[in-house]
């Protein structure tokens, strides 16, 4: 496969990734975030697969895997920390990105620990966005993946204008039902 349909290939898989992730911002429960964030990660671990970014793709497989489990609600505590782990170790291991790769591995645990966890809530998750966003578009940009870079950065604009314009409602706890 040639380096130009690889990366034509990763972006455009990467578009539909972002594409994905940004509608999941918009969203009002923890769930739907979750479940289109489900299809995003497979779509990101595909392109970022193909610009051999394999600690990027872990991270993203991993996600899709344990997001799953989360949905089907078999996310008991064993096997949060396990998919927790199992990426922090899998992407350290294939990490090829050097510190950057290890940057993206440690925000990519964090973002993991809160979509695992059961005092998360939407705001929460998208104040984690807001950090993870910066280190995946630095990352994205070195691997030459730039509709993924645009996307992250697109990704930290929505979620801090959610939460400038949503200042109230707790940061952490049980998600509270839309009225």
């Amino acid at each position: 496969m040639s380096d130009t349909f690889r990366l034509i290939a990763a972006n455009l898989l990467s578009g539909l990734s972002m594409l994905l992730n940004t509608i999941s911002i918009t969203m009002g429960t923890k769930r739907k975030m979750i479940l289109l964030q489900t299809f995003q990660n497979i779509c990101a671990s595909l392109g970022q697969a193909l610009l051999h970014g394999y600690a990027g793709a872990v991270q993203d497989g991993v996600a899709a895997v344990r997001n799953l489990f989360v949905l089907k609600g078999l996310d008991k505590k064993p096997v949060k920390v396990f998919f927790v782990a199992l990426a922090f170790v899998l992407g350290m291991a294939l990490n090829n990105n050097g510190w950057l790769g290890y940057l993206l591995v440690a925000v990519a645990t964090v973002y993991a620990a809160a979509v695992v966890c059961d005092q998360a809530n939407e705001k929460t998750l998208k104040l984690v966005m807001l950090f993870t966003s910066v280190v995946w578009g630095s990352y994205d940009f070195v691997l030459q993946n730039y509709v993924k870079a645009l996307g992250n950065a697109v990704s930290f604009g929505m979620a801090a204008v959610y939460l400038l314009r949503h200042p109230q409602g707790k940061w952490w706890g049980k998600e509270t039902p839309p009225v």
